[in-house]
């Protein structure tokens, strides 16, 4: 998993933005009871983004509820690598939950593609530039974000000829800030100014 290799270099995460997820139940109303079952690559796009940082929750929740095993220890969080299979039919390679540094990172399958520019229509997302990941460099790797509700919703793909949203991360920009000034991170010029501290 070419994410998963990479999971220590928290500051490369910032590139995208952070979010900070709790494990605890946000809202205890039947919808999100029943929202595992009802999982789709939509929902997880736009619910962070209209309910804020308890929408980035309830996402967590119903992924590791979805999943139905605990999570694997991962340097800074924890981690679902073994994939999971939405609602929809898409398919999450890895998901990472970098719970200090307030980040939310899913890897999407591009075996049944969803189209970024999809993606990009349903959260409103606008193109950010390249971002300087260790196994995605360079000016071809689209970038997009959204911010809203104290929410970033930042998704990406990594090669020109791509077509296809490979990169989801949600971010509970108080959290994701105050990481980064804790912990003397400096974000890339190509985060949007509405993520920096």
């Amino acid at each position: 998993m070419k994410m998963l290799k990479f999971a220590p270099i928290i500051a490369s995460i910032f590139s995208l933005g952070a979010c900070s997820i709790a494990m605890s139940y946000a809202n205890g109303d039947n919808e999100e009871r029943q929202g595992a079952n009802l999982v789709t690559l939509a929902r997880i796009l736009q619910l962070p983004l209209a309910r804020g940082v308890s929408g980035i929750r309830t996402v967590s929740e119903e992924l590791h509820r979805l999943h139905g095993k605990p999570a694997i220890k991962v340097p800074g969080g924890v981690a679902i690598e073994d994939g999971l299979i939405l609602a929809d039919g898409y398919r999450l390679n890895l998901v990472i939950e970098y719970e200090d540094a307030g980040v939310l990172s899913i890897s999407v399958d591009e075996g049944r593609c969803f189209p970024l520019e999809e993606a990009a229509r349903l959260t409103g997302a606008r193109p950010t530039g390249a971002v300087g990941y260790p196994y995605a460099e360079g000016p071809d790797y689209d970038t997009r974000s959204a911010v809203k509700n104290g929410v970033e919703v930042a998704l990406g793909r990594f090669a020109p000829a791509e077509k296809c949203l490979t990169e989801i991360r949600l971010v509970d920009v108080a959290k994701a800030g105050k990481f980064a000034e804790e912990n003397g991170i400096d974000l890339p010029v190509k985060a949007p100014k509405e993520v920096r501290p």
